[in-house]
């Protein structure tokens, strides 16, 4: 949807592909990630209420550095039109999006006064896809496309719609399985290596040891699967964090971030590979080079990865300078 939207609008490919890998980072820290209800059972340290807390803020902040960052790059300047042209188009583009709005509200209402469910980490595996499907029956039986969409296959035809959406899926997370089976089972190999035996455990003062970390959280990322990364660096190298004077808080916002910056990096960045599997041949930008130069052929891996590793830094050596 993102990658759509963008290039609808007038966003090139590899802009377009960076905005849709960077927002797949940029939810890691947001509730009701799975990934941070693990850290928080294998870590008795910490709390979902307090990963979750910090983590909007994180968001926050990465969010701006890439808001930031399109500014930047933005060459052509801004217009704004006026209220009288432009109202009517927003409340155009706002009549198309209230449907799934309120869908997605029913949906919650229901659960909460019928069911009894509230959304959180433990909820929204089935709250969520309860939504997609009523999107789905809505698309198929009631929505109709504009003139300037591709058409819906089998319009009316709710099943169909369901069981293609289903298969696709069922591909997607098959291939993830794969890919946390081989994560987890390379922390086992670094566990039973024993290889965090090697390091010392005084590592100096609490930024020298902040720094060796991060290169490590960021090496961690590029290679293995969130929550297989979680189990490896719970055992091993949390322990060492905490000893060294590292809030547990603060260390597992400093990892979730390097992960994210891992997701983005080649010579794996999942959050690339992930994008190319979903949208296609479209998102296949070396089949499109451009004029000028490395950087703009290379923009959709390198700007996402500047502005997450700015992130990181600000995350993992802020707090220590200012003793919070």
């Amino acid at each position: 949807m993102v990658f759509e939207q963008l290039r609808k609008n007038g966003a090139s490919r590899r802009l377009a592909l960076s905005a849709t890998a960077m927002s797949g980072s940029l939810g890691v820290v947001l509730r009701p990630c799975l990934v941070v209800v693990l850290v928080a059972i294998l870590n008795k340290q910490v709390t979902t209420d307090e990963l979750f807390s910090r983590g909007f803020q994180v968001f926050l902040l990465t969010a701006t550095l890439y808001l930031i960052a399109m500014l930047v790059r933005n060459k052509d300047g801004f217009s704004i039109a006026p209220m009288g042209e432009a109202m009517p188009k927003v409340l155009g583009a706002a009549k198309k999006v209230l449907p799934y709005v309120l869908i997605a509200i029913a949906v919650l209402v229901f659960d909460a006064f019928a069911l009894a469910l509230e959304v959180s980490e433990h909820t929204a595996a089935f709250m969520l896809p309860a939504i997609l499907i009523a999107f789905v029956i809505y698309d198929t039986r009631w929505s109709s496309p504009d003139e300037d969409e591709v058409p819906r296959p089998d319009p009316g035809k709710t099943l169909p719609a369901l069981t293609r959406a289903t298969a696709e899926s069922a591909g997607h997370i098959g291939a993830l399985l794969m890919l946390m089976a081989g994560s987890v089972g390379l922390g086992g190999v670094v566990e039973r290596a024993e290889l965090m035996s090697l390091v010392p455990s005084d590592l100096g003062s609490p930024v020298m040891t902040m720094s060796i970390l991060v290169v490590a959280m960021v090496l961690v990322g590029m290679t293995m699967d969130a929550l297989g990364a979680v189990v490896l660096v719970s055992v091993t190298i949390a322990p060492l964090a905490y000893n060294n004077g590292i809030d547990p808080v603060h260390f597992w916002m400093m990892v979730l971030v390097a992960f994210e910056l891992g997701y983005l990096t080649p010579p794996v960045a999942i959050n690339h590979l992930l994008a190319r599997q979903v949208i296609g041949r479209e998102a296949r930008v070396e089949d499109h080079p451009i004029p000028g130069g490395w950087w703009a052929n290379n923009e959709h891996l390198w700007l996402p990865m500047v502005v997450m590793g700015t992130a990181l830094v600000i995350v993992a050596f802020l707090p220590l300078f200012l003793g919070g």
